[in-house]
């Protein structure tokens, strides 16, 4: 199976016009650090890939840098009305 990987493009195709983000990163004590947020994805070209998004990820709660999960938000479509509950 080859390797794929995932671009702004094609969550753009989904028609979903933002990431979720959630940090893996640790806290003091090595507690999980859980910080969530969303990216909106306009200022990016559709040929960059989420690992390269994620690469450049802060932190803005704990500092860890590229230590992210980073989803297309699924939220998205359900609040579009060709996908959303009828």
């Amino acid at each position: 199976m080859p390797n794929w990987n995932a671009d702004v493009g094609y969550v753009r195709s989904l028609r979903i016009r933002s990431l979720s983000i959630a940090c893996e990163g640790k806290r003091l004590g090595g507690y999980g650090c859980d910080h969530c947020g969303q990216l909106d994805l306009a200022p990016y070209p559709d040929a960059l890939s989420l690992k390269a998004i994620r690469r450049q990820l802060v932190c803005t709660a704990c500092g860890a840098i590229g230590e992210a999960e980073v989803r297309p938000n699924w939220k998205e479509l359900a609040q579009n009305p060709m996908y959303g509950p009828r």
